[in-house]
Formats: structure tokens, sequence, C-alpha cells
């Protein structure tokens, strides 16, 4: 009945059931500790890889310097050190 009144559109109730049935799995997620540190290690490979490469660490570098200390100077991947000691408790 709720759904019905704040919700009135059968798309929208349709899309909010998808989007629903997307969220939820994850809120009960069961991510094990070996396979997080295993995922890590990919994350630290991929980052290593991209500063490797000049042509894509250089607009990183660009918008850190044009924007400094703030989201938009920050890298999209993060910086080793926060990846390193992220545990599974964070992402539960």
């Amino acid at each position: 009945m709720l759904e019905h009144q704040t919700i009135p559109n059968l798309k929208s109730r349709h899309l909010l059931n998808n989007l629903l049935l997307s969220v939820i799995p994850l809120l009960n997620s069961k991510i094990e500790a070996k396979e997080l540190k295993k995922e890590k290690g990919v994350i630290i490979e991929e980052l290593n890889m991209y500063l490797d490469t000049p042509i894509k660490n250089i607009g990183d570098l660009w918008e850190k310097l044009l924007y400094g200390n703030q989201p938009a100077g920050w890298k999209t991947i993060g910086e080793k050190e926060n990846i390193m000691r992220f545990q599974r408790k964070h992402f539960l």
C-alpha cells in the first residue's frame, strides 16, 4: 500500500524493485579475508601499471597541481597506503 502511495507510476515501481534487488545482496556481502587480500594485490598491480605509464599518470598529476588536496585533486584509485589499510570490516 505505502509503495503505491509513494511511487504511483508502475514503471517507477519496477525500477525501484530492480534497484532493491541489486542493492540487497551488497548489504549481505560475504567477502572473505583471503579474497580481499588477493583483490588488494590486483588493485595495487593496476595502480603500479598506471603509474608506470606517463601519459596516463600526467592527468592525475595535473589535477593534483590544479586542485590541491581536495576531492578533485585526488587520484580516483586512491593511494597505495590507503588500499593496503583496508580491512574486511570497512566493506561490510
